[in-house]
């Protein structure tokens, strides 16, 4: 009779959790209804929001595609778009590059300009100073953002997981980015 109880009272439980999950959805449906579409995080690339209609909290996404063809630019943009456009606090682990180069790409990208072709001086002396003072212009606000940036190479997926949740208590993250999962050590 006791089981009896304890199997009644998990039924019960079990239906609230269901109740709770439908209040969810017609949150998110009348969300959607009232909304532009994007229900979670906005990727800041339009195609990819009606696809997912933004990312969900919760939710696990994989980029994936053979090397050089742009998986880390892309997980930095949608980091950057989170991050400066929408406010959004973000986490980003980098397996791969320094504090240095992600913010170097940040800064790129965010400025419209490519770095690669500044550095090697394929701009003259004229447009390297006004890509300058493009640059100077945008750093504060990519100062300000809310991305918080983890280049460790030898991090473990405990690691991240207990990093990723003392930023979600302490900064308000909404999205944690893991650049080269493979490079994630086991121990």
């Amino acid at each position: 009779s006791r089981l009896f109880e304890l199997r009644k009272f998990k039924e019960e439980a079990k239906g609230e959790q269901r109740k709770e999950s439908f209040l969810r959805i017609i949150d998110m449906l009348e969300a959607a209804h009232n909304g532009t579409g994007v229900v979670g995080l906005p990727s800041g690339y339009t195609d990819l929001d009606k696809i997912l209609c933004g990312f969900r909290g919760g939710a696990l996404y994989t980029i994936a595609a053979r090397p050089g063809m742009g998986k880390s630019t892309l997980a930095m943009n949608i980091a950057e778009a989170l991050a400066v456009k929408a406010d959004v606090p973000v986490a980003f682990f980098s397996l791969e590059m320094s504090q240095d180069e992600l913010n170097q790409r940040m800064l790129g990208s965010y400025s419209s300009i490519n770095l690669q072709r500044f550095i090697n001086h394929d701009y003259d002396k004229a447009e390297r100073n006004r890509l300058l003072q493009v640059m100077a212009k945008k750093m504060p606000a990519l100062n300000k953002a809310p991305v918080f940036i983890n280049p460790r190479t030898d991090i473990t997926i405990n690691q991240i997981r207990a990093e990723a949740r003392r930023m979600v208590r302490n900064n308000g993250i909404k999205a944690v980015f893991v650049d080269y999962l493979q490079l994630v050590g086991t121990r």
